[in-house]
């Protein structure tokens, strides 16, 4: 595979709609996956700590089944992507708006 950086894609408050201001970074992301056709990723989830458990699980699997959506129709094989859904149970440690993001992984 060739070696090219995944971009961590970040969320609105309590949202998990792609925002404008991050797709060129899945636009990239899709660009690196193509350049990788036999490897398959994670989409890793996460939240901040507002709300309960459980809300911020679903809304984790949310934010990175949009991911998933929007690399499908960028041409990305969906077969290719799993969701993990974390919650507020990895923060970064930088903040809130850093806690609400979607992380790639190679599986």
């Amino acid at each position: 595979g060739v070696s090219c950086s995944l971009a961590t894609v970040y969320f609105g408050f309590d949202d998990a709609t792609v925002a404008a201001s991050e797709r060129d970074r899945l636009d990239g992301n899709a660009a690196c996956i193509d350049k990788n056709p036999s490897r398959n990723l994670y989409l890793v989830g996460h939240t901040d700590s507002s709300g309960t458990d459980e809300y911020n699980i679903a809304l984790s699997e949310r934010r990175a089944q949009t991911v998933a959506d929007y690399l499908a129709r960028l041409g990305v094989d969906p077969a290719k992507l799993q969701v993990v859904p974390k919650g507020e149970t990895e923060p970064t440690g930088q903040g809130d708006e850093k806690d609400r993001r979607v992380e790639f992984q190679w599986r």
